[in-house]
């Protein structure tokens, strides 16, 4: 069995995740961009593998069914907020940011209109 999915990463990368395996032989590969990245022998019963892309873990999944398999593809990173800390050096950051480009502007309009601070 064959498949791929497309994905993107937070940066909008496209990467093409695709698998081959074996049913007789149970032989199972797995590689992004046409890349291996995954080799795995034997495998015959249900079994999960992880692995990163970009700043995204993903989970491939092969289940065992009485029809054959199935196959899986989910995103299993987990949502991150930001710490309160966070958010308040951000807000200080942007402060501060502010106050250089109004000392800036303000720099800029007593220098055109012929009063150098200096």
């Amino acid at each position: 069995m064959q498949k791929q999915w497309s994905f993107y990463d937070a940066f909008g990368r496209l990467y093409v995740i695709g698998f081959y395996h074996s049913h007789d032989t149970g032989n199972f590969v797995l590689y992004i961009n046409n890349n291996i990245s995954i080799i795995d022998f034997e495998i015959k019963d249900s079994k999960a593998y992880s692995f990163i892309i970009g700043n995204r873990l993903l989970q491939f999944r092969i289940d065992k069914a009485s029809s054959g398999y199935n196959y899986d593809l989910k995103d299993h990173t987990p949502s991150i907020e930001a710490k309160p800390w966070e958010k308040f050096r951000d807000k200080v950051i942007a402060a501060m940011m502010i106050s250089v480009v109004i000392c800036v502007i303000a720099w800029l309009f007593l220098y055109a209109i012929g009063m150098s601070p200096w």
